[in-house]
């Protein structure tokens, strides 16, 4: 779980920083002070998610997304 959410979160604040590098010299700066942003909120949310599934999960997450159908 938390390895998933880290990803996504870490991969769309990729591409966001990706538009501002494109758009001109004077976001260069800006994209520096977002990929710190982005690495920090990406890790914080996997984190984030990794406690509220231990809390609030119910079922075992390989077994409801049915990987362990694919791995037999």
């Amino acid at each position: 779980m938390e390895t998933i959410t880290s990803t996504t979160v870490g991969t769309i604040a990729g591409y966001t920083i990706g538009l501002f590098l494109i758009s001109n010299p004077v976001a260069w700066g800006m994209a520096i002070v977002l990929a710190v942003g982005s690495t920090v909120l990406s890790y914080g949310l996997g984190k984030g998610a990794r406690f509220g599934y231990g809390v609030y999960g119910t079922t075992d997450f390989v077994a409801g997304t049915g990987v362990d159908r694919i791995c037999k």
